[in-house]
């Protein structure tokens, strides 16, 4: 009886420790001391079990943002702007409105594009290059030619390949009808859907997304006049854009900057900018840039994370082979 009451003692001992209910004593209970031993036995391996977790999350190697060739900075990109983009945008609109349409005609939309990228995983970080042209036909057959190009030097700021001849390895796909995808079959004209089509595209609700709609748009298509002025219109009905003034890009044309921030707890605090020819309201390029880096990511911001360069687009009756 006094074994059986020792047992009880203890079991209901470790229970209080552990938060359990409290059951009453049977005198003669089988099991008491049984049952006691195993709660004591769980508990040890809890404890050593969240031990090792914390050892192993302390051990494990956090993810480096720093890959070894990085561009450099455009002078303007992490200077804080208070200026609303309206007045620039409207002006923009205005001129690209009395622009005449430099797409030209034919049966393919040949476009041309630049892109750098960081891709970091917990194992490596390194970067992505690629000049991407690609010729397609409104029944959605395509040819496209991709080049990996060899990384630029580190702090680099304009593009060292804007010619014909680009060292790299060349991957070509030649597309059927039906299995080349655009971002916005039939860019609109009117400003109300074409705004449509752009949240379509990019769902969300942050500022940021519109813009990068249009950036992906432009990777597909020549905008007629009528098309940039709603795409200008459109973008100048966002109220947190603003105005970043007068650039040089990275192929070294002159441009206009706009741009917006956001935060989000994977990609930290980003600026998203977009830069137009200020004569005739065609997109030049796409910039992204990290203000502050995720707690996730060691890094020194501010940094580039990615830019598009819109180097052709027009229409031809010339397709690569």
């Amino acid at each position: 009886m006094v074994e059986a009451r020792s047992g009880y003692r203890l079991k209901m001992r470790i229970r209080r420790i552990l938060g359990l209910p409290i059951d009453v004593y049977q005198p003669g209970g089988q099991g008491s001391m049984v049952t006691a031993v195993r709660i004591i036995t769980v508990s040890c391996v809890v404890v050593l079990a969240i031990g090792w977790i914390s050892i192993l999350e302390a051990l494990a190697p956090s993810v480096s943002y720093e890959p070894a060739e990085r561009p450099g900075q455009l002078e303007w990109q992490a200077v804080t702007s208070k200026v609303p983009a309206y007045e620039t945008l409207l002006q923009l609109s205005g001129t690209a409105g009395a622009a005449g349409n430099d797409c030209g005609t034919g049966l393919y939309t040949h476009v041309r594009l630049q892109t750098w990228s960081a891709e970091v995983t917990p194992q490596s970080s390194g970067v992505v290059a690629h000049d991407w042209q690609a010729w397609w036909a409104e029944d959605k057959s395509a040819y496209e030619r991709r080049v990996t190009l060899p990384a630029v030097p580190g702090g680099m700021w304009l593009t060292r390949f804007t010619g014909d001849y680009l060292p790299g390895k060349v991957e070509v796909t030649d597309y059927p009808p039906g299995k080349f995808a655009v971002v916005v079959n039939k860019p609109s004209a009117e400003v109300p859907i074409l705004a449509g089509q752009l949240a379509y595209h990019q769902a969300g609700q942050g500022p940021e997304r519109l813009l990068r709609a249009v950036g992906d748009m432009y990777r597909f298509h020549c905008l007629a006049p009528p098309q940039r002025v709603a795409t200008l219109r459109v973008l100048a009905d966002i109220p947190e854009l603003r105005s970043y003034g007068s650039v040089v890009d990275r192929a070294g044309r002159r441009g206009v900057a706009i741009g917006v921030d956001s935060e989000h707890p994977q990609s930290g605090k980003v600026r998203d900018i977009l830069i137009f020819d200020p004569d005739n309201g065609r997109l030049l390029g796409q910039e992204q840039i990290a203000l502050e880096a995720p707690s996730h990511v060691q890094a020194h911001a501010p940094y580039v994370v990615s830019y598009v360069l819109y180097l052709l687009a027009e229409h031809t009756n010339e397709r690569a082979r």
